[in-house]
């Protein structure tokens, strides 16, 4: 339901979840889910604290570590996330969602344009069949044709 952004559907479903067994793993991870969807500071708040109690009970994970940054990128604080993430590159160096999210984060923070370039080029070269990376090229592709068709002729 999330990926449909279907928050209202995806919250009965994690309530549902939650009557069955509210301390069950996918309980808390459905839990913390929704309420990053949703995105509002409280739920935030409350996203953070299962994903922490989850890493404190579990030890990281990359999906772990890529939610946790999540929540802090959402709270504008780019450098805990940047830890988090460059954490989860340790675990798996070949994430392609931990590669988008270094990108977001090097973007807000205002990182070189070499450094988001690398983030690009490792990214198209490990997972060319990612939805950002399939997007990006087109975006990308698509500014080429229009910046020849449009540039001044000299």
């Amino acid at each position: 339901y999330l990926c449909m952004d279907r928050i209202d559907l995806a919250e009965k479903a994690e309530q549902e979840m939650a009557k069955m067994d509210d301390m069950a793993t996918l309980s808390q991870i459905a839990s913390a889910q929704v309420c990053l969807a949703k995105g509002d500071s409280g739920s935030i708040k409350t996203a953070l604290s299962i994903y922490t109690e989850l890493q404190e009970k579990f030890g990281d994970s990359v999906s772990l570590l890529n939610s946790l940054a999540l929540c802090h990128m959402v709270r504008a604080n780019y450098s805990e996330s940047e830890k988090l993430l460059v954490a989860a590159v340790r675990q798996q160096a070949n994430s392609a969602e931990t590669l988008v999210n270094l990108l977001v984060c090097a973007h807000h923070k205002k990182n070189s344009s070499t450094l988001i370039n690398k983030y690009i080029n490792r990214l198209k070269s490990l997972a060319p069949e990612n939805v950002w990376v399939d997007k990006y090229c087109k975006l990308e592709s698509s500014f080429d044709s229009l910046s020849k068709r449009y540039a001044p002729s000299v």
